[in-house]
């Protein structure tokens, strides 16, 4: 990893006059592939940073946090009355546990390991943390006390019997790390599931991490063979959940076969078998259908807005709007809805900076920045500004933790 990426400035409204808009400075981490990992973390961190400021606002308020001089939030991370500026939330502590069980591990996913470093950060009393990770954390560290075996994975258990475990988002926000632990896709999906399970235990809410792992790690499989970005699309996430071919079905091949780690196997017996796994997916797949035409602006979030599936198909809807994968004949234009001023849609953000359109939903924003983050840091590693990135208050434990992880 360069210590000191290429940088490239531009001003973040290129079509205005306006000469108060300030030039923006971006970090180029597009030179190979260890930089192209770096740039999915800080994408995860801003985005929970930037949503942090928007974080349980219902939408009609979200208005009320934009600067009218096309200056500040969303465009730039900013302090509220629960965050400093450049802090984080839940969303990348615990992903940054799982850099950090990861680096003391040598280099190895140890599920135990990821559990004792959640239960460390829950022992620092964090400012906030969702009901279902909490519960399943602390039951977990009740069976470790009663030295039960695999105590790790006996806590989200333990919630599901009670039938206290719903479908939220704890585990997918701090997903977008494990598909850099490995270019193994087989591995990554066992990994994918084996950290969720720490906390989140039904198909509905892992489901959504499966896709996520798999979006990642294909756009740094592209990178790899030099090949161009893959546009998502409905067809693609039908095939990855229900096709009969791909990294998915292989892996439940794997899972046929028992040649995965037990743990899986007695998860997905515990919810309902592979009968009940096809119905889940299927499921889940109806709700993220036609992502491409989601209005999240428009949208009922009340008692659902820590939903996995849809804390998902915001990510998609945002990815899909971005410009990259279609830089030729862009024809995404997301419109500005009555609710919020017309100029941050004007020039229509690019790239990375399409992030801000996850946050401007308000409800659940600091996760919908966190899962959508770092797909866009890995589909435009050459777009992340470097006053965000120098502004993250973790950025140290990035630097300390990322030599730890395959630089290939």
């Amino acid at each position: 990893m360069s210590q000191h990426p290429s940088t490239t400035t531009r001003k973040l409204f290129p079509s205005s006059s306006d000469s108060s808009i300030p030039l923006i400075n971006y970090y180029n981490f597009s030179s190979n592939l260890s930089d192209i990992k770096k740039s999915t973390i800080f994408g995860l961190i801003i985005g929970d940073c930037l949503g942090s400021t928007s974080e349980f606002k219902h939408p009609n308020q979200v208005q009320n946090l934009i600067k009218s001089e096309k200056a500040g939030w969303p465009f730039e991370l900013c302090a509220n009355l629960t965050w400093k500026k450049g802090e984080s939330t839940d969303d990348s502590d615990m992903a940054l546990a799982i850099l950090q069980s990861f680096h003391e591990c040598n280099s190895q996913f140890n599920p135990e390991h990821v559990c004792d470093k959640f239960l460390e950060w829950l022992n620092k009393e964090p400012k906030d943390v969702g009901f279902t990770t909490r519960k399943s954390l602390l039951y977990a560290k009740r069976a470790h006390s009663q030295s039960k075996e695999n105590y790790w994975s006996c806590g989200s258990l333990e919630l599901f019997n009670e039938n206290q475990s719903p479908p939220s988002n704890g585990a997918l926000m701090r997903n977008g790390v494990i598909p850099l632990l490995s270019s193994d896709i087989s591995q990554i999906l066992e990994w994918t599931i084996l950290h969720s399970i720490i906390t989140h235990y039904t198909f509905e809410a892992i489901l959504p991490c499966i896709v996520h792992s798999i979006v990642i790690h294909r756009a740094l499989e592209s990178y790899r063979n030099q090949k161009p970005l893959e546009i998502i699309t409905t067809e693609t996430v039908t095939n990855i959940l229900c096709g009969k071919t791909g990294e998915w079905f292989n892996f439940k091949q794997l899972c046929n076969e028992k040649k995965v780690h037990p743990i899986i196997l007695e998860w997905i017996k515990n919810n309902g078998g592979k009968k009940a796994l096809e119905m889940e997916e299927k499921k889940v797949l109806g709700n993220l259908k036609e992502f491409e035409t989601f209005n999240p602006y428009n949208f009922n979030y009340k008692n659902i807005s820590g939903w996995s599936v849809l804390s998902l198909k915001i990510a998609l809807w945002c990815l899909y709007h971005s410009a990259k994968v279609d830089s030729v004949n862009f024809d995404r234009k997301v419109e500005c809805p009555p609710q919020l001023p017309s100029w941050v849609f004007e020039d229509q953000p690019r790239g990375f900076e399409s992030v801000i359109f996850s946050v401007l939903t308000g409800a659940d924003a600091d996760t919908y920045g966190a899962i959508t983050g770092c797909i866009m840091g890995v589909y435009y590693p050459e777009l992340i500004p470097c006053e965000m990135v120098d502004q993250l208050l973790s950025k140290h434990l990035v630097d300390q933790y990322f030599p730890s992880i395959p630089q290939q």
